[in-house]
């Protein structure tokens, strides 16, 4: 599974009583496009 895929999961798989969930998903773009960029940079790190 790729990282994108695997947001994706996280995503749909957070649990209902989550409090952050219903902003998370509303807001999916986003919550992904950071995620990505702190992986990515965290990647970089340990290269």
């Amino acid at each position: 599974m790729d990282v994108d895929a695997a947001v994706d999961a996280a995503l749909d798989e957070m649990p209902e009583l989550f409090v952050l969930r219903a902003f998370m998903l509303a807001n999916r773009m986003e919550v992904k496009n950071i995620f990505l960029i702190e992986y990515i940079e965290g990647m970089c790190q340990f290269s």
